[in-house]
């Protein structure tokens, strides 16, 4: 509800009392509200400087009765007041409450009854800590017998805050064994909420909530048959993915969406035309696009690959974000593997037999990275076997690179030596600059007002169903400011005040930095830039953006959103809806099913060809940039 609406609201409500005492609770609280908003120099346009004070003096007068009224209740005049206390105006009347500290006159057992007469109320107390804290005893007895309780203890400390929202404060006494008995009797209801199901199920231990592996083992078991229930009742529908290789297609790779399936289509004359076996890998790049032109892996989970609804749905802030978009694009990559795989076979190669002459060919011979070493079991060793060996041999590849990046030579007596786990986080890149982070609040706004669809600004008339965001809208479309709204024109002018729009010869509005704010719409839609990848005019802008504090530059070989990605499949440190393929492998908690062994194999076969790819562009980037360094000298 907007401001606007609610002084509305207030004007012809202040206009109503005319100086009259106020008796009703819920007229005290909305005059509480007008007062919020007049604290915060909010006022509708035509009021005048004498029309506000009139009206500012009438709010403290009322407050003043709420004051007296709120400090006058007793126990037995609560219980009357309390059940004629309008639903909008329950969190500011225990607001009140609390502010006021009227539990000073009440006992427990009367917030007791209000919340045995409806349990809605537990909401609105828990927000106010000297509440809790004054009733610690009487909530702590409601909250062990509240069936929704648990969702309460789940929203505040396991759910993913998207926004800001009220934290919720419980009593002292409530322990962890309360806090999980509460939970675990949620998990044995015979209808529980799926979406907090879940948030069990992926919890990760916490000075507040810490749970046995019993206890998840019921969420998973839960979460398994209420979602089984949904298939069974049809609220539900699959996203397909289908890979084949066509003898007769010209075109190198055509991709098409038909009835919930994503097609996609690879020449097969196009693959004989690779001859050579680093041409062949580097099919995953330039075919299977694992990678994309700036060397960002494309795979990983994008916050603008994902609509609305998938934003605010209910996730476990420990849990990896899987939309919709990541998962096609996973059982894409997957099948890839797999088609090329039999591909490969009918040539005599593998994909194992790939990467180890492309870690000769170009890793060691081309880009002069010596003696690197990488070894893959042989072909009938069991997949089980293969990722106890290829995993640490992954690892061993990436300390290679980092003692190569850290020291210009691989020194293996110093990777001997070095026992202790890598932290992908730790490798740093050959350059000293190459990730760009939005940094500052205004860049963000610039993402947001250019590049969002959530942005009001691009919905113009006679444009609006063609564009998607303003960037695009101006960039493509001859607009004045004369199109744009009135809620709309105060960004505008904003946008042009601070020289990002100006308005041409013609009266078009346009773009002013084109390439600041193209940097902007990459970051928009990777999260990141990848400095190198721009050309020495882009570069200087992004030099420029850095000084001004709208980015903030760093020198890992992984960006962050690869590091999670990573350790999203390889264990459970960040994530505990992660696959943990490296750690469960290695402690033998990982299923006893071969096709298991075999799917996650073919994953760690992925992830062993995308640190391929990121070493091959961070040496490439570091050689361009010893060349550009000696041509200037």
């Amino acid at each position: 509800m907007s401001a606007g609406y609610n002084l509305k609201n207030a004007e012809r409500l202040l206009n109503e009392l005319d100086g009259s005492t106020v008796i009703d609770i819920n007229d005290l609280l909305e005059i509480y509200h007008i007062r919020l908003y007049f604290d915060n120099e909010l006022y509708l346009n035509d009021w005048d400087n004498q029309t506000k004070e009139g009206y500012k003096a009438q709010v403290e007068i009322v407050y003043k009765q709420t004051q007296t009224l709120f400090r006058s209740f007793s126990d037995e005049s609560l219980l009357e007041v309390v059940g004629n206390v309008d639903y909008n105006y329950r969190e500011s009347f225990w607001r009140l409450f609390s502010l006021f500290q009227v539990f000073k006159n009440v006992k427990g057992e009367t917030v007791s009854l209000i919340l045995e007469g409806d349990t809605h109320h537990i909401f609105d107390i828990l927000t106010n800590q000297p509440l809790v804290k004054y009733y610690d005893k009487e909530i702590r007895a409601f909250l062990l017998e509240y069936g929704d309780s648990a969702e309460l203890l789940l929203a505040n400390f396991e759910e993913e805050k998207r926004h800001k929202e009220l934290n919720y404060h419980f009593p002292k006494s409530l322990t962890i064994a309360d806090k999980e008995r509460i939970i675990e009797s949620y998990i044995e209801q015979n209808e529980p909420n799926l979406n907090y199901i879940r948030l069990i199920e992926h919890s990760k231990d916490s000075e507040y909530i810490k749970l046995s592996t019993k206890v998840r083992l019921k969420a998973k078991k839960k979460a398994e048959q209420l979602n089984n229930r949904i298939f069974e009742t049809g609220y539900a529908w699959q996203e397909k993915v289908s890979v084949s290789f066509n003898e007769d297609q010209t075109e190198p790779a055509t991709l098409r969406n038909h009835d919930h399936t994503l097609e996609a289509s690879y020449s097969v004359a196009f693959l004989d035309s690779k001859t050579t076996s680093s041409s062949l890998f580097l099919l995953f790049k330039t075919l299977f696009t694992y990678t994309d032109i700036h060397g960002l892996i494309t795979l990983v989970n994008k916050d603008s690959e994902m609509d609305v609804m998938e934003k605010i749905t209910m996730q476990s802030k420990n849990e990896y974000n899987t939309g919709i978009i990541f998962r096609r694009k996973e059982g894409l990559s997957q099948l890839q593997l797999v088609a090329f795989e039999h591909y490969l076979k009918q040539k005599g190669k593998t994909i194992e037999t790939l990467i180890e002459s492309y870690i000769k060919q170009v890793i060691n011979d081309f880009f002069g990275m010596e003696h690197v070493l990488f070894k893959f079991p042989s072909e009938n060793t069991t997949y089980l076997e293969r990722i106890r060996i290829v995993a640490p041999e992954m690892e061993s590849l990436l300390k290679q690179f980092q003692t190569f990046s850290d020291d210009g030579e691989i020194d293996f007596d110093l990777i001997e030596l070095n026992s202790k786990p890598l932290a992908f986080s730790e490798i740093k890149s050959l350059l000293a600059v190459k990730y760009g982070y939005i940094k500052n609040d205004k860049a963000k706004g610039l993402k947001f007002q250019f590049f969002s669809d959530q942005s009001p600004l691009f919905y113009v008339e006679p444009f609006r169903d063609k564009h998607d965001n303003l960037f695009n809208l101006l960039s493509e479309e001859d607009v004045t400011l004369d199109h744009f709204k009135n809620y709309q024109i105060d960004s505008i002018k904003e946008l042009m005040k601070d020289n990002f729009l100006i308005v041409d010869g013609k009266g078009y509005v346009k773009i002013n930095e084109p390439i600041l704010l193209s940097v902007i719409g990459d970051i928009h839609r990777n999260t990141v830039v990848s400095y190198w990848h721009y050309s020495p005019d882009e570069r200087k802008v992004l030099n420029r953006m850095a000084a001004d504090g709208f980015i903030r530059f760093e020198d890992t070989l992984f960006t962050k959103g690869e590091l999670n990605y990573f350790n999203y499949y390889l264990n459970k440190k960040e994530y505990t809806n992660g696959l943990d393929i490296r750690n469960k492998y290695l402690h033998g908690t990982n299923k006893s099913d071969e096709k298991m062994h075999e799917y996650e194999y073919r994953i760690l076969l992925k992830l062993i060809v995308l640190v391929l790819l990121k070493i091959t562009d961070d040496l490439m980037l570091a050689k361009r940039v010893t060349n550009e360094y000696f041509q200037e000298e």
